[in-house]
C-alpha cells in the first residue's frame, strides 16, 4: 500500500508539471504568472528549468516573477544552466540581464568564476547587476569557484571599466571578496574623474575603516551625488570630527535638497532641532569634546517646517522631477463626478504657480511608456509654469502604469536630485512589475547618483504603501498617503 501511495503521488506530481508547462504557454500573461509561482513551489529541478525559461517572457509581470522566484533555486544543475545560453549568454538583453541579477539572490553556492567570465559582456547595466551579484554571494558566503581569479578580474573593472557606475560596482564587489586588497587601491577611487566611481568609494569609508579625512575632503566635492554620500557616510561615522564636517558643509551648501538633509542628519546625531541657520549648529559642534558620542536620535524631519508642498508633501529640491501615473485608477470617477485626474489638475496648479522661479522643473506622466514635457528640467519662470500646466490638463493618456522607464527617463538628466512619484504605485506594463524586486533594482539604478524619490501614494493599499516607504528610507525621501 505504501509503495502505491508513492507512485500515485509521482503521478500526480508529473500530472501538475504538465499543466503548469502548458499553462506557462497560454496568452493570458496572468496565468503565465501563476503558473511560474506553482513551479518555483514545487521545488524540483524539471519546475525550475521551466521558471528559468520564463526569463525570457516578454510581459513583466510573467518574466519578473520569475526573477524573483529564483531566490528560492537550490538545484546546482539548474544553477548552471543559468551560465549558459538560458541566462548570462542568451541573444535576448533581459534574459542576461535578469539572470545576472538572480544570481545575486540564490541561497546556494554559485560559480564567481563563472560570473567573472562574463564581465566582458558589453552591456554596462549586465556587467553592473553581475558585479552586485559577486559582491552579494561574496558578502552571504556563497561565492565559489577560484576565488583569487575572480577577485583579479573583478580589480580590473574596478580600475579600467569605461563606464563609471560599473567601476563604482566593482570597487563594492572587490571590497567583499578582499578588503586588503581594496584598502590597498582604493585611493585610486578617491582620484577618479567620474564622480559615480568616487561616489561609491566614499561608501566604504566606515565598511574598511578608512581614514575620515576621506569623507570630510569629499563633503565638498565639486559633484552633488559625491556630496550627498559623503553628508550619509559623516553622519554614519557620527565622530566629533565628522559633526564638524557637517556644519561647515551647511554654511557651504547651496543646493537646498543636501542643505535639509544636513540639518536631518544633526538632529539625529544631537537631539536638537535647529533650522538651517548654521550659527547654532556651529556653537554646539564647538562645544563638542573628544570623547563624546551621538545621541542618535531618530530621525527628526526638518521638511515638516517647509511651507511649499505638493498634494501635502514637502518640497525641498529646487531641481525636482514629477512622475505622474495616468493609469486607470486616474480616470475613475469620484462621487462628486471628478475623476482622480481632474483633482491631479487642480493640485498641479496650486502648486507650480508658487514654484520659486530659482526653481528647475519637469513633469513626466506616465502610462505604458512616459510622456515627458521636456527632455530636461526647465526654470519656472511664469510662461514655462503656465505651458506646463497646460500640456498636463490637456493629457488623456489611458493604460498601464509604467513606473520604471519613467524613472529611468528622469535619470537620464543629470541635474535632477529628486524624483516625486504620484499616482496609485503600483506598477503595471512595461518590463519591471514585481514590488520586491523594485526596492533593490531602484538603489542599483540610483548608484552615483543618489536621486531622491519622494511618493504621493493615492488610494492603495498598505501594502503597497509600504514598498514606497521603504523606497523613500533608501534614497533619503519621504512617502505619504493620500486619497485626494
Amino acid at each position: 500500500m505504501r509503495l502505491l501511495a508513492v507512485v500515485l503521488l509521482a503521478a500526480l506530481a508529473v500530472d501538475e508539471l504538465t499543466e503548469l508547462k502548458v499553462q506557462l504557454g497560454a496568452r493570458d500573461k496572468w496565468v503565465r504568472k501563476g503558473a511560474v509561482e506553482a513551479l518555483a513551489k514545487l521545488d524540483k529541478p524539471e519546475a525550475w528549468e521551466l521558471v528559468v525559461r520564463a526569463l525570457e517572457d516578454p510581459q513583466g509581470e510573467v518574466s519578473d516573477t520569475a526573477q524573483l522566484e529564483l531566490r528560492g533555486l537550490r538545484d546546482p544543475d539548474v544553477i548552471e544552466s543559468l551560465y549558459k545560453k538560458e541566462g548570462l549568454q542568451s541573444r535576448d538583453p533581459w534574459v542576461r540581464l535578469r539572470a545576472a541579477e538572480a544570481l545575486g539572490r540564490i541561497p546556494a553556492e554559485v560559480d564567481g568564476r563563472a560570473l567573472a567570465k562574463q564581465l566582458l559582456q558589453k552591456d554596462p547595466l549586465v556587467r553592473r547587476h553581475l558585479l552586485w551579484s559577486i559582491e552579494r554571494q561574496a558578502r552571504g558566503g556563497n561565492l565559489g569557484g577560484e576565488l583569487d581569479k575572480v577577485t583579479a578580474a573583478v580589480e580590473k573593472v574596478a580600475r579600467r571599466d569605461k563606464d563609471g557606475r560599473a567601476a563604482g560596482r566593482a570597487w563594492l564587489a572587490l571590497a567583499e571578496l578582499d578588503a586588503e586588497r581594496c584598502r590597498a587601491a582604493i585611493g585610486d577611487a578617491f582620484a577618479h574623474d567620474d564622480p559615480a566611481v568616487r561616489s561609491a568609494a566614499l561608501a566604504l569609508v566606515p565598511r574598511l575603516d578608512l581614514p575620515e579625512g576621506l569623507a570630510v575632503e569629499a563633503a565638498a566635492d565639486p559633484s552633488r551625488p559625491v556630496r550627498a554620500r559623503a553628508i550619509e557616510v559623516l553622519a554614519e561615522l557620527g565622530t566629533v570630527g565628522a559633526c564638524r564636517a557637517l556644519v561647515d558643509r551647511l554654511e557651504a551648501e547651496h543646493e537646498q535638497r543636501l542643505s535639509w538633509r544636513i540639518v536631518d542628519q544633526l538632529r539625529e546625531l544631537s537631539g536638537l532641532k535647529h533650522r538651517r541657520d548654521a550659527r547654532p549648529w556651529r556653537a554646539w559642534a564647538d562645544r563638542l569634546e573628544e570623547g563624546w558620542t551621538p545621541v542618535r536620535a531618530g530621525p527628526v524631519r526638518a521638511d515638516e517646517e517647509r511651507t511649499l508642498s505638493f498634494v501635502g508633501l514637502p518640497i525641498l529640491s529646487e531641481r525636482l522631477c514629477l512622475l505622474i501615473d495616468l493609469s486607470g485608477s486616474m480616470w475613475k470617477e469620484r462621487d462628486e463626478g471628478k475623476t482622480r485626474k481632474d483633482l491631479v489638475n487642480e493640485r498641479m496648479r496650486e502648486f507650480l504657480e508658487r514654484l520659486p522661479e530659482t526653481t528647475e522643473f519637469n513633469v513626466i506622466a506616465y502610462t505604458r511608456e512616459p510622456i515627458p514635457w521636456q527632455r530636461k528640467l526647465t526654470p519656472a519662470k511664469p510662461t514655462a509654469i503656465q505651458k506646463a500646466l497646460r500640456w498636463f490638463e490637456e493629457r488623456d493618456e489611458h493604460g498601464t502604469g509604467n513606473f520604471w522607464d519613467a524613472f529611468l527617463l528622469a535619470l537620464e538628466d543629470p541635474r535632477v536630485d529628486t524624483v516625486v512619484m504620484l499616482g496609485d504605485g503600483e506598477p503595471t506594463g512595461g518590463r519591471r512589475f514585481h514590488f520586491e524586486l523594485l526596492p533593490d533594482l531602484l538603489d542599483e539604478e540610483n548608484l552615483g547618483r543618489h536621486v531622491v524619490v519622494d511618493s504621493i501614494v493615492v488610494g492603495a493599499g498598505r501594502r503597497t504603501e509600504a514598498v514606497w516607504e521603504e523606497i523613500a528610507e533608501r534614497t533619503g525621501g519621504r512617502s505619504i498617503a493620500v486619497d485626494l
